[in-house]
This record gives structure tokens, C-alpha cells and sequence, in this order.
């Protein structure tokens, strides 16, 4: 079994913090980025061109997923997430001191996309490695339990950049926000950046990929073959990233900025997305745990049936006042918990170890690039196109129908689930 300690299974852990808080600053950061970038283009569309910042990021995913996903599988998981942390590292630099439109005109969005091309490539390689070194480096049966704290990390990532973002806007004015205070919300991401590169250099090696490095076992393809040999956990694994990353950019992204367009303050709409982001951080451990012992499957199960039944109620609910807001944000969180403290483990496990980095890598960054990272785009196109700002309900409860079938084939991996039916 492992040898690897507890703090190196943190340090794993912990270095994802600076992707998700520096992706989904971006996120948060959606108005004033919309006026500093796009400052000539109307409010709906300078918010739209912004997501489009935010989701062409994205779109390098699966390429970075492809490159770093078949060196984990070949080279090692610790030198691809490595590498990986490195490269995170530039973009954020850039972008702290990137001048803003008015400054340099048509490059400066133009150096901004091409930074967030970077920043996505980077953690296409990243946190489905991430997850793929935490479950090698644990017994399986605490395989939910060890791999939620890869999105406990990613949640403290994503808690911590709306507490900078509420900060910043509660703090400053729109006038000292756009000429400066946005950058320290990056300055603090680039400290973050040198922090996580220092937390991956100290892992060692996945003591799986040891195993099957010292039997010689390792691929020299692993991408060509596991499109080859695995295409069935690809595509189940595909469908669990899509449909968990939907409802993750839903509710903890465009929420903020869906709030704001029903007349509640900024700052009280980073709030209760700080507050939530923070619950869904840290209660992800719990629900890992629970997915060792009643199984994968059934969490998912549970968040379907909630989305379908609850999700359009929900947003009549957010228009109503502040408690009604907040006991929307419960009912559309507490699925968004069991999806993730499920799915840390149950994506990875659907693959053989020899193509464990490059199958999940790749098939998160799918559901991540495709599906995840143009929700804040899609859905806030439907809301100005129907006219209803009920709309992006609609987008929750076909996801959850869509993925009935789909979970019903898809096998169940935790460990203890399938001990009992044998």
C-alpha cells in the first residue's frame, strides 16, 4: 500500500486551490472586466464578450488535457502536475500588469484571451491529475473520502476569490476598481501560484504509477489506447464532468451576476455566493465519505431528482427577498455537494491505472471546456433572447433528464458498494 504521507496527499490537494480561485475570479470579476476590456459595447454585450474571455479559456482543456494527460500516464503523475503549476504562473503575471483598453485599445483583449488560452491549457493538465494522485496514494474503500479533497480544494479556491471580489467591491468604488483595485485580486492569485508550484515540487510519485512503472507495464500511447480499449468509461465519464460542471458554473458562477440583473447589490450578491461557496468547500469531505459507503451512484441520483423537481421553483424563489434567495441557493447547493463529493473519485475509478491520467484528465476537461466553461455565455444568451429570467432553470432540468439513462448504465466503482453485492 502507500507510502505517501498525509501532508503530501494536502499538498496535492491544496495546489489546486490557485487554478479554480484565479478562474473563477475572472468569473466574479465580470462586471468591471466587461467596462475595463469592452468598454464601447453595451451592458449585455460587453457582459457576453467577457464570458467569452472566461469560456475560451476553457476551450484548451482537452488539449491540455491530451499533452499532459499522456505524460502523467508515461512520465509520471508528479512531473505532469509539476509542470502543470508551472505554467500557471505567467498568465497570472500578465494579467496583473496588462493595461486596459483605453490604455493600449484592441490588444489588450487580445493579450487577455491569449492569457486565458494559457491558463486553460495549464489546468487541462492539472486537476484531473490531481484527482488520479490522490486515489493512488489511498486503500480503496477511502478512495471518496481522499479524493474530496480535491474539491474541497477547488471549492477554497473558488470561496476565497469571491471573498477577494466582495472585498474588492466593498472596499473601493466602480472609479478605483477600474483604474487599479481589480489587479489585487491577481496579485494575490500570482502569490498563490508560487505557493502551489512549491506544494507540487514536495509530492512524490504515485506509488500506482511506481507499480506498473517497475513491471514495465507503462503505455507508450496511452491517448491512442484508451480511445482504443476504453471508450465506454470515457463516454461515462465524459457525461459525469458534463453534468457536474453544468451544475457547478450555474450556481457558483453565473449566480452572482444573475443576482445583480434581479436588483440586489453587488456586494449582497458576492456574499451569498461567498457563503455558499465556503459550504460547498467544506462539506465535500462529508460527502466523499458517504460515497465510500452507499456508493457513487446513488449520490447522483439524489442530485438529479432534486434539479428536475426543485431547480424551477428555485428560481422563482431568488426575485422574492433575501430569504428567499438564500433558501433558493440551499436547495440548488445541497445537489451541486453530492455530485462533486462523488464524482472525485467515481470519474477516475471508471479507468485502468495504465490510462488513469489521460482518460479522466481528458474527460473532465471535456465536461469542463464544453460544457461547464460556456455556461455562464449560454445561459445568460437565453435569459436576453426569452426574455425570462427563469431561463436558466430550464438549462438544470434538461441536464438532469439527459443524464437519467446515462447513470443508470454507468457502473458503480466504490469499493465497499460492490463488496456488498458480491
Amino acid at each position: 500500500m502507500s507510502n505517501i504521507s498525509k501532508k503530501h496527499i494536502f499538498f496535492a490537494a491544496a495546489s489546486t486551490v490557485v487554478e479554480w480561485y484565479d478562474f473563477m475570479l475572472f468569473a466574479y470579476l465580470t462586471p468591471v472586466i466587461a467596462h475595463i476590456f469592452f468598454p464601447d459595447a453595451s451592458k449585455y454585450t460587453a457582459i457576453l464578450m467577457t464570458f467569452g474571455v472566461f469560456a475560451a479559456g476553457f476551450f484548451m482543456g482537452p488539449i491540455g488535457s491530451v499533452v499532459m494527460g499522456s505524460f502523467g500516464d508515461r512520465f509520471g503523475r508528479r512531473k505532469a502536475l509539476v509542470i502543470s503549476a508551472m505554467m500557471m504562473i505567467l498568465p497570472m503575471f500578465i494579467i496583473t500588469i496588462l493595461p486596459s483598453y483605453n490604455g493600449i485599445g484592441i490588444v489588450a483583449p487580445i493579450i487577455l484571451v491569449f492569457m486565458r488560452l494559457l491558463q486553460g491549457f495549464s489546468i487541462g493538465g492539472s486537476y484531473g491529475g490531481v484527482m488520479v494522485f490522490m486515489i493512488e496514494s489511498t486503500k480503496p474503500n477511502r478512495r471518496g473520502f481522499i479524493a474530496s479533497f480535491a474539491t474541497m480544494s477547488s471549492g477554497t479556491g473558488v470561496f476565497l476569490a469571491s471573498l477577494v471580489t466582495m472585498v474588492l467591491f466593498g472596499i473601493f468604488s466602480s472609479e478605483v476598481l477600474d483604474a487599479w483595485g481589480w489587479r489585487i485580486g491577481y496579485v494575490i492569485g500570482l502569490a498563490l501560484a508560487l505557493i502551489a508550484l512549491v506544494m507540487r515540487l514536495s509530492i512524490p510519485e504515485s506509488y500506482l504509477f511506481e507499480e506498473m512503472q517497475s513491471e514495465g507495464e507503462l503505455s507508450s500511447k496511452p491517448v491512442r489506447e484508451m480511445f482504443n480499449i476504453q471508450k465506454g468509461p470515457l463516454f461515462f465519464a465524459i457525461s459525469l464532468s458534463a453534468y457536474a460542471n453544468i451544475a457547478y458554473y450555474l450556481v457558483l458562477s453565473y449566480l452572482s451576476t444573475h443576482f445583480i440583473d434581479l436588483n440586489y447589490s453587488e456586494f449582497s450578491a458576492l456574499a451569498i455566493v461567498t457563503l455558499f461557496s465556503l459550504i460547498f468547500s467544506f462539506s465535500a469531505p462529508l460527502w466523499g465519505l458517504l460515497s465510500d459507503y452507499v456508493g457513487r451512484k446513488p449520490l447522483i441520483i439524489f442530485s438529479i431528482l432534486i434539479y428536475i423537481f426543485l431547480s424551477y421553483p428555485s428560481f422563482i424563489l431568488m426575485k422574492e427577498g433575501y430569504f428567499y434567495l438564500i433558501l433558493s441557493m440551499i436547495f440548488l447547493s445541497i445537489p451541486l455537494m453530492a455530485i462533486w463529493g462523488s464524482y472525485g473519485a467515481a470519474a477516475p475509478e471508471l479507468f485502468s491505472v495504465k490510462y488513469r491520467y489521460s482518460g479522466n484528465a481528458l474527460s473532465y476537461n471535456i465536461g469542463n471546456s464544453f460544457f461547464g466553461g460556456t455556461i455562464p455565455f449560454i445561459v445568460t444568451a437565453l435569459v436576453v433572447a426569452s426574455g425570462s429570467m427563469l431561463a436558466p432553470s430550464w438549462v438544470l432540468i434538461l441536464a438532469s433528464v439527459v443524464m437519467i439513462p446515462i447513470i443508470y448504465l454507468m457502473p458503480e466503482t466504490s469499493a465497499l458498494t460492490r463488496r456488498k453485492k458480491s
